[in-house]
């Protein structure tokens, strides 16, 4: 949640008052391991002022050390803070929340993203059940593509993201029936990561793997 942005912050400060007055350096073992952060909702360019330039007491800024970042919801803000971590190797974004859809040529992201320099993967996240209960997402734009079939649309969109850029992921996550909070649980328990489901998914050529050929019938087109 972006409040808990301003509450890590506040956290932060406390902690370091009392060692002030302790006379003792902070324990921050866990901040000094954080590297990655997943976001539930929506974020602003406000929350994440509370923790630019916060320091640990190694003198290290605890944005700096950020190397992952998803953020699962951007309906109501596009913001993305990939320009306050300098040394972001992995970005996760919910591709039909950006507003992007098979009518437009163009990919729309977050201004800056394909700039960043260390960034290395840039995963496109895709709702399951978005992508196969809202017809307006499939939009035939390809002459001569099937794109009648959710399974083959998906491949196509996987395609058609690497040939952008290299660093683009396309995953369908979270799946149907499937709670994103649980998803990441089961991740952080050892199960499979977003990340490395992205890269097994482009090594073996699955992508859309588990969709059906044909939309349900409830889905008017």
């Amino acid at each position: 949640m972006s409040s808990s942005l301003r509450t890590l912050s506040q956290a932060l400060q406390a902690r370091a008052a009392a060692s002030r007055k302790e006379g003792r350096a902070p324990d921050d073992a866990f901040l000094h391991r954080l590297r990655s952060i997943t976001l539930v909702t929506h974020t602003f360019r406000y929350d994440w002022h509370f923790l630019v330039g916060a320091q640990l007491h190694d003198g290290s800024q605890l944005l700096h050390n950020i190397t992952h970042l998803r953020i699962l919801d951007m309906k109501v803000s596009s913001f993305c803070p990939h320009n306050l971590l300098p040394n972001l190797t992995h970005l996760a974004l919910p591709y039909l929340d950006l507003g992007n859809n098979f009518e437009q040529d163009v990919l729309r992201l977050p201004n800056g993203v394909l700039e960043h320099r260390s960034l290395q993967m840039i995963v496109l996240t895709v709702e399951e059940e978005k992508w196969l209960m809202n017809p307006w997402y499939q939009i035939a734009r390809y002459p001569g593509k099937n794109t009648a079939s959710p399974r083959e649309a998906f491949r196509t969109l996987a395609r058609w993201a690497q040939q952008r850029d290299e660093r683009l992921y396309v995953v369908l996550s979270p799946r149907m029936g499937v709670d994103p909070c649980q998803e990441w649980v089961d991740a952080a328990r050892g199960g499979i990561s977003l990340w490395d489901a992205a890269a097994e998914a482009r090594a073996n050529d699955t992508h859309g793997a588990g969709l059906p050929a044909s939309y349900p019938k409830t889905t008017r087109r």
